[in-house]
């Protein structure tokens, strides 16, 4: 073993490398998720987003992981995708650390990891831990539409509005305002310390509302809202279905509407909707350690699929 060599991945321009690295994470992904990192490295070599590969030894030798990132204006750093082949696990740490070393010498204010794993994704976020990161350990969940144990949820959400209490309605997304979800998005994230939608500020709950809708892959008419009289009280935001599978994005009740089943109908309605469109599969992810979110997930049919990263590096003070 020489080391690992990391390059900016436009300069090293080996479809080969990033391939393998590509085809060892689609053998335990999705199906939804290996077309988006075809996407996304699409995006590298058009210069629409950044990247970082890692190879052992010199440029030519074999692949051992690769980044994809983008950098917000404030030069914050957003890592999306992340996968350390790690059968290597020397190279595999040594590729994190070189990886992690390139991007703080752009000196940002905090550099962020929101991204799916593969089994070992423990490993790789002990050597995340290992380099500074704040890590929330986060599940990968599922459910199989077309499972059984999904109908309870799909005869629910039949009755629409009469299966909640208190004055609320279910709607498409069709009658949301951008503003109104991203406050009530920012209300619901700004008490939990890991980095969410909403979490840190209302600007930026609102510039991700806006980015989901406008992504070209929003789904308006499987996104379920909750509202109670003129003001939304949640909502459920999902992709268009591919491959047959889809992703919940984001999943949020207003604090003062927690714990009147608002989310469970959300989740119902969603879940049929989904259904009815043909979808097999729905994924989303929580934090590992919000058991009431879980247990919502699991009585409406998910399971537990694997981990997830979701991680924070902050730069030191003056």
């Amino acid at each position: 073993m020489n080391g690992v060599d990391v390059a900016i991945f436009q300069a090293l321009l080996r479809p080969h490398a990033v391939e393998l690295v590509a085809h060892d994470y689609g053998l335990d992904a999705p199906s939804l998720e290996s077309l988006e990192v075809g996407r996304l490295a699409g995006d590298v070599y058009s210069g629409r987003r950044q990247g970082l590969v890692g190879v052992s030894g010199a440029a030519g030798g074999e692949p051992v992981g690769l980044l994809l990132y983008k950098a917000d204006a404030d030069g914050s750093i957003a890592i999306d995708f992340l996968h350390v082949m790690l059968q290597r696990s020397e190279a595999a740490g040594q590729f994190l650390r070189s990886a992690v070393a390139v991007l703080a010498a752009k000196r940002p204010p905090e550099i962020t990891v929101e991204a799916f794993v593969g089994g070992t994704g423990a490993q790789t976020e002990r050597h995340l831990a290992e380099l500074g990161f704040e890590c929330y350990p986060r599940y990968l969940m599922v459910c199989d539409l077309r499972n059984p144990a999904c109908r309870t949820a799909k005869q629910a959400s039949e009755g629409g509005a009469d299966a909640l209490s208190g004055g609320y309605r279910l709607l498409p997304w069709g009658a949301a305002t951008h503003e109104y979800v991203a406050r009530m998005l920012y209300r619901a994230h700004s008490a939990r310390r890991e980095p969410r939608m909403g979490g840190d500020s209302l600007d930026g709950a609102l510039a991700e509302v806006i980015g989901v809708t406008r992504s070209g892959i929003f789904c308006p008419n499987i996104s379920t809202l909750a509202m109670a009289a003129s003001s939304p009280a949640g909502v459920v935001l999902v992709t268009e279905p591919s491959a047959e599978d889809l992703v919940i994005v984001e999943v949020a009740v207003a604090p003062e509407h927690q714990g009147r089943g608002v989310g469970k109908a959300m989740m119902s309605r969603t879940l049929h909707e989904a259904f009815l469109a043909e979808a097999h599969m729905a994924w989303l992810v929580v934090n590992a350690a919000n058991r009431p979110a879980v247990n919502l997930y699991r009585s409406v049919g998910f399971t537990v699929n694997r981990p997830a990263l979701n991680c924070r590096w902050r730069a030191a003070g003056p």
